[in-house]
């Protein structure tokens, strides 16, 4: 068979993660709020056919909806459901072939709170392990999609986050904003090896000016746990969005930077829409 989606899975894995084994936290790439919202993300990987072998349909999409919901004046619940729909055709031992599939991703659960009107503030979150084994088509778009949330789609595996995040700038003119922390991948089998520890990072400059916000950055990790060549994974990210009060449509693209995953994935475009209440 010219091409399988196990060996295509395995490629991406093993080019989004570095190793064996999975690859955080919510998109900081929806702008920065302050109260109630719910977003809507979906997103389309475009992939390198000739490396991948096989022909990705146009209805394959990564889903991400997120609830952040006040709970107290200075922190926040964030729940996060993604879901994937994978299908791909390719030649086969009999002729032409395909494969498709739906599936539901590890949800996040977590808070994010800091100082009243102050610059800094923390996130906490776990992934809960729910994603299916059977579903590799979605597997495989999932895992593609963005290195920020590879573990959204990786079966059997739970993870657990912590970050810091640093912003400068108001409503309007120029931002800064930064986020370092430690993610831990957590397997749920025993045969699945030991729990890996990732240095999860992100840069961000944007700008928002007559309701226009633009941003730029680059985001990665780094594998602690593992003694391997290439420790370092990265995208670049930028996305616009529209602040119609409290409607906000968007538009982002990610690219990957690290060889691997170049290998696999050319880029990734995506809408999103994000109401406040």
């Amino acid at each position: 068979m010219k091409w399988t989606i196990g060996r295509a899975l395995a490629s991406a894995v093993i080019g989004v993660i570095g190793l064996s084994g999975p690859a955080a936290a919510q998109e900081m790439w929806l702008g920065p709020t302050h109260g109630g919202s719910v977003a809507l993300e979906v997103s389309h990987v475009h992939f390198s056919e000739p490396d991948l072998g096989a022909t990705q349909s146009s209805t394959s999409a990564v889903y991400f909806l997120t609830a952040r919901i006040p709970v107290w004046t200075r922190t926040a619940l964030v729940l996060e459901l993604p879901a994937a729909n994978g299908s791909f055709s390719y030649s086969g031992d009999f002729g032409y072939e395909s494969m498709s599939d739906f599936a539901i991703g590890n949800p996040y659960v977590g808070v994010e709170g800091g100082q009243r009107g102050g610059n800094w503030f923390g996130e906490f979150g776990v992934r809960l392990p729910i994603m299916s084994e059977s579903k590799p088509a979605s597997a495989l778009v999932g895992l593609s999609n963005d290195l920020d949330r590879v573990e959204a789609f990786m079966p059997d595996v739970a993870a657990v986050s912590a970050f810091l995040n640093g912003r400068s700038g108001g409503d309007t003119g120029f931002r800064v904003r930064l986020r370092v922390g430690p993610l831990v991948d957590i397997p749920t089998k025993s045969d699945m090896g030991h729990a890996e520890l990732y240095g999860v990072y992100a840069f961000q400059v944007g700008a928002a000016s007559k309701g226009v916000e633009i941003f730029a950055g680059l985001t990665g990790r780094m594998i602690v746990t593992e003694d391997v060549d290439n420790r370092l994974m990265d995208q670049f990210v930028a996305s616009l969005h529209l602040n119609l009060g409290r409607v906000e449509p968007g538009v982002d693209i990610r690219v990957p930077l690290d060889n691997g995953r170049q290998d696999v994935v050319g880029s990734v475009f995506g809408l999103s829409l994000r109401m406040a209440f």
